[in-house]
């Protein structure tokens, strides 16, 4: 990934530091839910839950998308 940025001549530090050990992981969630959601929102849910309804929602979207281009033809 930063072969792809460097190719512009942007540059990442070498290490990102976070101020939060949560930090990664919310903001993983919070990307999932399209950022839907306050970090503080996601900090509050249970994980295990959110994690299994964000791996349910990918996995009927995948069949959607299967069953509609099924449909199509």
């Amino acid at each position: 990934m930063s072969e792809i940025v460097q190719q512009d001549d942007n540059e990442l530090p070498p290490v990102i530091e976070l101020n939060h050990p949560l930090a990664y992981d919310v903001w993983v969630l919070w990307r999932a839910t399209d950022r839907k959601f306050l970090p503080s929102q996601i900090m509050e849910e249970n994980e295990a839950l959110l994690n299994d309804m964000i791996t349910l929602d990918s996995v009927y979207e995948a069949i959607r998308k299967k069953h509609d281009a099924n449909s199509d033809n």
